[in-house]
């Protein structure tokens, strides 16, 4: 995700209100917003971690040239991926009352 796009994610949100009386449209617009931003599939917990290449990746293990870019191309999917989840949660943990959140 671009940080222009990012950035539009965020200044779109809208706060929920303390009494929670907004609860609604809330929902709706971060639901919405998320879809914008290409977050839809983690919010809605159908987003899953890439898997980890079938061989060991730990130890004194020598890999060949296929293996060496499997796991640089899982190492880059493990990040955006990593990075979508923080800035999801970044993006509910500053849309709540503080009340709420030290709630959870």
């Amino acid at each position: 995700m671009s940080s222009g796009k990012l950035l539009e994610f965020f200044i779109r949100i809208l706060k929920l209100l303390p009494n929670r009386s907004n609860w609604v449209i809330f929902k709706n617009h971060f639901v919405f917003d998320a879809a914008a931003a290409v977050l839809n599939k983690h919010l809605n917990g159908t987003a899953s971690a890439p898997v980890a290449p079938a061989f060991s990746l730990t130890g004194p293990v020598l890999l060949i040239a296929a293996q060496t870019i499997e796991v640089e191309a899982y190492k880059a999917t493990l990040s955006i991926w990593q990075t979508d989840e923080a800035v999801l949660k970044q993006a509910i943990a500053s849309t709540i009352p503080d009340s709420l959140f030290l709630g959870v």
